[in-house]
Parts: C-alpha cells; structure tokens; sequence
C-alpha cells in the first residue's frame, strides 16, 4: 500500500499521521505522537478506527532528544508490513518571504530554510531536523 507520511515537530513532541493513498484522496491509517520528549517520552499510535496500536512509555535518557524520538518512531512505523512510503509533508514553522505554499525540498531549499533560523530560533532549527535526516536516509 503506497503511503504519504506528514509529521509536525514541536519542542517536546513529534506528530506523524500516515495517509493511504487513495483515487478519492488521501485516506488516514494511523496518528500517533511521540510526547515528553526528554522527560516522559511515550509513544502512543492509533488507527484510523480509533483502536489503539501502541502505548508504550520510555526512559528519558533512551529519548532524550528529537533525534532518538525521531529514531523511535521510525523504528515503530518500519514494523508496518506492506507500506511503500512515496512522501513526507513537514511543516516548517517559518519559511521567511520565499516559502508560503508546500515545496519539494532539495539541498537548496533546506540551505534557505535554515537561513532563517534566527526568526524562530526555537522552532526552526528543530523543524529541520527530520529534513535533514530523512536527506540522509534517502535523498530522493
């Protein structure tokens, strides 16, 4: 099944919502958060029914920071069987005077984006961490 993955990065959270990719659009398959991040992290995850797939709790010290939530969450989604990720939606807190609509991000586009790191300095920098590994994971 060809899925679309939309993730929302926040200071102490990590957002994600997996959407099958439907002929009358998008369909939800699964929300889940990974909260407390550095604290009391857990992860919970629901179907698009409601029904609970996981809740689990960890040690801050095993998600100490949005990198490991990152590591987590993308370990839980890979048990998944039978999903083809073809995209991953992000929103970025501030895409300064260049950015108001979704686009493509390459090298380029991530360059400008961190360009204005000083306009959220508490956001932005964390809203290019997913970027910039799922770059590193795979580049296209």
């Amino acid at each position: 099944m060809d899925v679309i993955l939309a993730i929302n990065v926040g200071s102490s959270s990590l957002k994600f919502q997996l959407f099958r990719i439907a002929a009358d659009g998008p369909a939800l398959h699964v929300r889940g958060a990974l909260d407390g991040i550095g604290t009391r992290p857990r992860l919970h995850v629901r179907a698009a029914d409601g029904t609970t797939l996981v809740e689990r709790t960890f040690d801050a010290a095993d998600v100490a920071d949005l990198p490991a939530a990152i590591g987590e969450a993308r370990h839980w989604l890979s048990t998944l069987d039978g999903l083809s990720l073809r995209a991953i939606g992000h929103r970025v807190v501030h895409g300064g005077p260049d950015f108001s609509r979704p686009v493509l991000i390459d090298a380029a586009v991530l360059a400008r984006l961190a360009s204005f790191e000083h306009l959220a300095p508490l956001h932005q920098p964390g809203n290019l961490v997913p970027i910039r590994l799922a770059m590193e994971i795979d580049p296209d």
